[in-house]
C-alpha cells in the first residue's frame, strides 16, 4: 500500500502482526539496496526427497493452468507463519534469506509463479509480488488487537466441541466439515518442550509423548488461542537410516563443495587479474564485480546484505590492496578496499562505559541462563507448572 502512496497521504488501516495500523507516508528515500516481496510455497512433509518434489512439480502445474497461489498457500504450505497469508512473506532484502531463496527472488520476474528450487527447508514454489530500491519514512499508530471475555469463551468451546466430536468421527474428517486448517509438524523431542510452528508449550509436547498415534487432545491452550492436537506418528530413539541421513546431509555436502570450487575460482582469479578487479569477468564471465559502497561491521553490506566475515575482513584489510579468497555467506569475495574512515577515540570514549555494561550484561545473562539449565537439569523435581497456568 506504501508504494502506491503519495507523501503526506494516510494508509490504513491494515492488520499487521502486532495488530490494526496507520501510516502516515512522510516522504521515499531512493537507496542503492534492492528489496523484493515474495509469496511461497512450502513442501516438505512428506520425509522424501523425490515425494516432496514430485508434490512440489504438482502444485506448480496447477498454477500454471491458473490456480490461485494464495489459496493453494493456504492449503498446502509448510511454513505455518507465511501460509495464513498466502504465502506472503513481505518485504526483505540482501542478506535475509537463504542463498538459494535470495537468488530466486531477485532474480525473478515480478508476477511470475517460479518452478520449484530446493533449500534445506525444502522445495518452495517463489512468486515474486514486488521489486523496490525505495525506503519509506513513516509514522504509525497501532491498535493491539485484544480478544474479549466472550471471545476466548466461545473459542474454548469450539475447541472443546471439536474434540469431542473429532474422537467420535475422526480428526482430518471433522477439520474438513469445519473447514479447518490441518498443519503437519516437523518431528520434534521431549527435552526442550518446543513444538515447529507452536513454540514452547509443555502440555503439548507432554500429550504427544504420553499418547499413542492417532490419539486427540482435549482443548490446548497456546498464545493465540486454542488447539486440538493429533498424534500422527512417532519415531523410535536410535540411528536413522541411511537413506535418512543422506536427504539431511546431501544439500551440505553439495555447498561445501561448492564453496570449494569457489574458492578454487577466486584464487585463481586473483592470480591472473594483476591487481585490477575489473579484468575478473573476461576471465570469468560469472565473476560479478561491484562497489559496495560505505558499511559498518554491524549493517546490511550493500549489494552483498549481512555478512560479518565480509565485514570483518574488510575493516582489517590494507587500502587498495586485492585480498585472498574471502569465505561469506554466498561464497568467495576478492575484496580491494578503498577507504576507511578512521577510528573516532573521542566517540568511543563516551560511549565505552555504556558498551562495556553491554557486553557485561550480556554475560551474566548467558551465564545465569545455562547455570538454571542446568540446575533444572540435575534437580529431581517434577515440573506440573504447566497444569496450573496453561502451557
Amino acid at each position: 500500500l506504501l508504494s502506491n502512496a503519495k507523501p503526506g497521504t494516510v494508509v490504513g488501516p491494515v492488520i499487521t502482526n502486532q495488530g490494526y495500523a496507520i501510516y502516515h507516508l512522510i516522504g521515499v528515500v531512493p537507496t542503492k539496496d534492492t528489496f523484493v516481496r515474495a509469496s511461497h510455497i512450502l513442501i516438505n512433509q512428506f520425509g522424501d526427497d523425490k515425494k516432496n518434489y514430485d508434490e512440489a512439480m504438482t502444485l506448480y502445474n496447477e498454477l500454471q493452468k491458473g490456480a490461485d497461489f494464495s489459496t493453494l498457500a493456504k492449503q498446502y504450505s509448510k511454513d505455518p507463519g507465511s501460509a495464513v497469508r498466502g504465502g506472503d512473506l513481505g518485504w526483505f532484502g540482501k542478506g535475509q534469506m537463504v542463498p538459494e531463496f535470495e537468488k530466486a527472488s531477485f532474480e525473478g520476474k515480478v508476477g511470475v509463479v517460479q518452478k520449484p528450487i530446493k533449500t534445506n527447508y525444502g522445495y518452495h514454489i517463489i512468486k515474486v509480488t514486488g521489486r523496490t530500491s525505495d525506503k519509506f519514512v513513516v509514522e504509525k499508530i497501532v491498535e493491539p488487537i485484544q480478544a474479549s471475555a466472550s471471545t476466548k469463551d466461545q473459542q474454548l468451546s469450539n475447541a472443546k466441541d471439536f474434540s469431542y466430536i473429532a474422537k467420535k468421527d475422526g480428526f482430518d474428517k471433522e477439520a474438513k466439515l469445519m473447514n479447518y486448517k490441518v498443519i503437519e509438524t516437523t518431528n520434534f523431542g521431549k527435552e526442550y518442550n518446543y513444538i515447529p510452528g507452536l513454540g514452547v508449550n509443555k502440555n503439548l509436547v507432554d500429550f504427544a509423548f504420553e499418547n499413542d498415534v492417532n490419539s486427540i487432545s482435549d482443548a490446548i491452550k497456546v498464545a493465540n488461542g486454542y488447539v486440538i492436537v493429533q498424534v500422527s506418528g512417532k519415531t523410535s530413539e536410535g540411528v536413522k537410516s541411511f537413506d535418512d541421513v543422506k536427504n539431511i546431509i546431501r544439500p551440505q555436502v553439495v555447498r561445501e563443495k561448492q564453496f570449494e570450487k569457489a574458492e578454487q575460482q577466486a584464487q585463481m582469479l586473483k592470480s591472473k587479474i594483476g591487481g585490477d578487479l575489473t579484468k575478473s569477468t573476461s576471465i570469468d564471465p560469472k565473476a560479478v564485480v561491484s562497489q559496495t559502497g560505505e558499511f559498518t561491521a554491524d549493517q546490511s553490506i550493500p549489494e552483498i546484505g549481512m555478512d560479518y566475515n565480509f565485514a570483518a575482513q574488510a575493516l582489517k584489510l590494507p587500502l587498495n590492496k586485492i585480498s585472498d579468497p574471502v569465505k561469506g555467506l554466498k561464497g568467495y569475495y576478492l575484496i580491494n578496499v578503498l577507504s576507511r574512515t578512521p577510528f573516532d577515540a573521542s566517540a568511543f570514549a563516551v560511549q565505552k562505559n555504556t558498551i562495556l555494561n553491554s557486553i557485561l550484561q550480556q554475560k551474566k545473562n548467558v551465564f545465569f541462563s545455562e547455570w538454571l539449565a542446568k540446575l533444572k537439569k540435575d534437580a529431581d523435581i517434577v515440573d506440573h507448572r504447566n497444569q496450573f497456568f496453561g502451557q
